[in-house]
Order: C-alpha cells, then structure tokens, then sequence
C-alpha cells in the first residue's frame, strides 16, 4: 500500500512539471478582460417611431447618449445606431423640432448588441390663430353686446384627433379660458362676452399678449406665438331697407343702409337669416362690399317665409361692428 502511494505522488508531481513547462494559456478573446485585445464596447442599435400604431418612422431625430457625448441621427427609415460605444449605463435623449420624448435609461452590454425602439410624440401645431372683437348691437337689452372671437386651426403629427385641450391664455392679466370644438377636426373656437373678461373690459384686452396653449391625449403641450387685440369698433351701421317686420312681395330685396366714416380701412359684410319656427338658418351673405356702397341687391331670390337680416362693418384685422337685426316677410 506505501508503494502505491509514493507513485501516485510521485505521478502527481511530473504532471505538475509537465504543465508548468507548458506556459500559460494564450488569451486572445476579446471579451477576456485579460487579454491584449479585450475591447469594453458594445453597440446599441434602434428606430424612432411614431407614439401610435401603425408606428411609422420619424427621420433625422438627434440622439445623444450621455455621458460621452455620443451623438447620431435616425435615418429615413427611422433607424439608427451607435458602435462601438463602451459598455455601460447611458442617458439617451432624443430631439426633433415638434417631437417630444422623455429621457430614457439604457444598458449597453459588452460584446452585444442592444435593440431598442424610440416612441416620440408628436405635438399640437397651431396653424392659424386669430383674435378679434365683434360689437354687436341689439334690441334688449339696449346696451351692446362686445364680444372678444378667438379662432384657430390646429393640426398634429399624430392626428388632429390627438388634440385633447385648447385654452386660451392672457398671461398679463391672469386670464384662462377653453375654447369649443366645431363641427371641422382641428378647429376650435370661443366668443366671451365682456363681462366674462378681466375688468369686464374688451378695451382691456387690448395691448396684451394673447396665446393658445394646446394639450394632447398624452400631455404634450405647445404654446402658440403671442396674437393680440388690435381694435375695438365704436361705430356701429344701422340697417335702411327692409325695415324692421316690413312685408316684401319682390323676392329680391335691395337692402340699404347709413354709412360709416371711419378712419381705418373697412368693408360691409350683410347677412340675411331664414327663421324657421325658431330655427335660424343663414341663407345668403355678402362680404368685402366697398365702404364708398350702401346698398346691395340680393342675386337670388327668396323663397315665401320670415327673415332678418344685419349690416357689418368689418376691419382689415377682422374686427367688426354689426347692427340690429332687421326682420321682414317675403309673400
């Protein structure tokens, strides 16, 4: 039994020898910290899209990775990469003018590559925003009726459906109000009466900057460029012909009425409304009538019923002042 053991040690000990004379093993796999040509990096490859299915491409999105910085763009089919990075823990952030994306975390690991996609929102555009004041004249209560019209045209990336809220904000004065939708997608409009104003004033408003703040259904948020008031009109035209509940058998009145000299450009705008036990339908309009006129004919005629019908005076900016309604009865 003692000679057994004496050759398994002694066996023992010429293997140990023999690997020693071997030398280490040669260490060339990148990945190895150890060897010569280990590399730290990896590659993180992805697309930006669109938030909502079907999720399309959004090209020439800015990305940064920090820290670093490492910088790149998405191609027009939305994609794009950074390789090689070193393998880490990055902040990347994405930017387009129009888009929003919160910053988001991501794990680059060593010798692979990570996939990922990119959700950015599209936000609200505001195509058109106009803000004018409207005096409306009116037979009870006898005092006018000032009206500030606010009117916009709104658009998004994602759907013109995707606009949730549209506010209308007057930072000077602390004012906030939300404007309707209309029967067109995207538009949206408000009348508020003076009373409702700061001050009660429609003069008041005049001067200060007044924006539109627009929602989508994630919370994206776009502030409109600052419109503003320009004018409140004073002067109001008071309608002629037909007179108030005169009865016409000429189914293709002339209306006429008093003039206006206004300092500023203008031009008429008449309006005629059919009613309908008590449905009011517009049923005939004329606008830019020259401000040297005061009278135009009706080009076509006028089924038998009651109508009324107004004069405007409106400004170059949309402004207007418009009497009291005028009824008659054709026969």
């Amino acid at each position: 039994m003692q000679a057994v053991s004496v050759l398994r040690v002694i066996g023992l000990l010429g293997s140990l020898s023999m690997l020693g004379c071997l030398g280490d093993a040669p260490r060339d796999n990148p990945l190895d910290p150890k060897s010569d040509k280990f590399q730290n990096t990896g590659r993180l490859a992805g697309s930006t899209l669109s938030i909502f299915a079907p999720f399309r491409p959004i090209a020439d999105v800015e990305l940064r990775l920090e820290p670093g910085p490492f910088l790149t763009r998405s191609r027009s089919d939305g994609s794009f990469e950074f390789s090689p990075i070193p393998a880490g823990v990055y902040t990347l952030t994405a930017h387009k003018a129009g888009y929003a994306m919160p910053p988001d975390t991501v794990e680059v690991a060593l010798g692979r590559t990570t996939t990922l996609q990119l959700h950015l929102n599209g936000l609200p555009v505001v195509e058109r925003f106009s803000v004018t004041s409207c005096r409306l004249r009116r037979w009870f209560p006898q005092t006018d009726l000032l009206l500030l019209e606010l009117s916009t045209q709104l658009d998004d990336p994602d759907g013109r459906n995707d606009v949730q809220l549209v506010e209308v904000w007057i930072p000077d004065l602390g004012f906030v109000d939300t404007l309707h939708t209309t029967q067109t997608v995207g538009v949206f409009e408000k009348r508020i009466p003076e009373r409702r104003l700061p001050g009660r004033s429609l003069e008041g408003v005049l001067g200060h900057p007044i924006l539109l703040r627009v929602t989508d259904s994630v919370g994206g948020v776009t502030l409109s460029a600052p419109s503003f008031l320009a004018r409140v009109m004073n002067e109001v035209p008071a309608t002629i012909s037909p007179a108030p509940s005169e009865v016409l058998s000429e189914p293709t009145p002339t209306f006429s009425w008093t003039s206006l000299g206004l300092s500023f450009a203008f031009t008429y705008r008449v309006d005629v409304v059919r009613v309908d036990e008590g449905i009011n339908t517009l049923v005939w309009s004329q606008t830019g009538i020259a401000r040297s006129l005061t009278s135009v004919a009706i080009d076509a005629p006028l089924p038998s019923g009651r109508y009324f019908w107004t004069i405007a005076a409106v400004d170059e900016f949309g402004n207007c002042s418009r009497s009291k309604e005028a009824s008659f009865t054709i026969l």
